[in-house]
């Protein structure tokens, strides 16, 4: 099929952009490559967990934009690197009336987690370590 790879035994396409919503905490698979996941419809935070940082996942990305006014947090237990902290277990929009509209980036090093955070002015991120 033209514009479509195998990745993982999944079909990926690339005609258009894939976006899910989620209202629960949700762990991330390699199938979940490229998608803009939103927490649309959430009524409580939402924690999308990364997958452990591998060669295998090189290049794997995924994309998170806050829509509900609920905290939306990537974790991971080991390696992600966002804001100045390069150990850190979780990075979030979680500050009260400072989440809507805001996105993170995740992209495998295949030792790491790059975590880009994008936000409006007034919103805070927080980053959290063990």
């Amino acid at each position: 099929m033209p514009g479509a790879i195998d990745f993982y035994g999944h079909t990926l396409r690339n005609s258009r952009r894939v976006i899910r919503a989620k209202t629960a905490n949700y762990t991330l698979t390699p199938a979940d490559n490229g998608i803009l996941f939103t927490n649309e419809g959430a009524t409580g935070s939402v924690t999308f967990t990364l997958p452990t940082p591998s060669a295998k996942l090189r290049g794997v990305w995924y994309e998170f934009f806050v829509i509900a006014d609920y905290a939306l947090v990537l974790s991971c237990t080991e390696g992600i690197v966002a804001d100045d902290n390069a150990s850190a277990d979780s990075v979030s929009y979680a500050t009260t009336d400072e989440m809507i509209g805001g996105s993170f980036e995740a992209v495998c090093t295949g030792t790491l987690w790059l975590v880009k955070a994008s936000a409006y002015d007034t919103m805070t991120q927080t980053i959290a370590d063990s």
